[in-house]
């Protein structure tokens, strides 16, 4: 449901603001950095104002990479796919993060 809602105001945004460009990114298919090993050394190298290695620089520069790829955009919209969550505060606490993301 939530993926049919999301899809819905995409098309209702559009319409309305044809002018912007508007991007899907699927997370789940899309591959994303991990965040361990020489990442997450590179990261309390900046904490700590230390120089990085030529492999934590490289994988920083992919992390950052993604970041600013997000950072270019003026809005968001989260979608999140249907789950059969067993915990309901879990569930509750997801749909409420939809509600949100969909108020931009």
């Amino acid at each position: 449901m939530a993926t049919r809602v999301a899809k819905q105001f995409v098309e209702s945004y559009h319409s309305a603001h044809s002018d912007d460009v508007m991007e899907t990114l699927d997370l789940w298919q899309t591959k994303l950095p991990e965040f361990d090993g020489s990442t997450l050394e590179a990261k309390y190298a900046i904490l700590n104002g230390l120089p990085h290695t030529q492999e934590q620089l490289g994988a920083w520069q992919a992390i950052t990479k993604i970041a600013n790829h997000f950072m270019a955009a003026d809005k968001f919209l989260v979608s999140l796919a249907s789950i059969s969550a067993k915990d309901e505060t879990v569930a509750v606490g997801i749909r409420k993060a939809q509600e949100i993301a969909l108020r931009f």
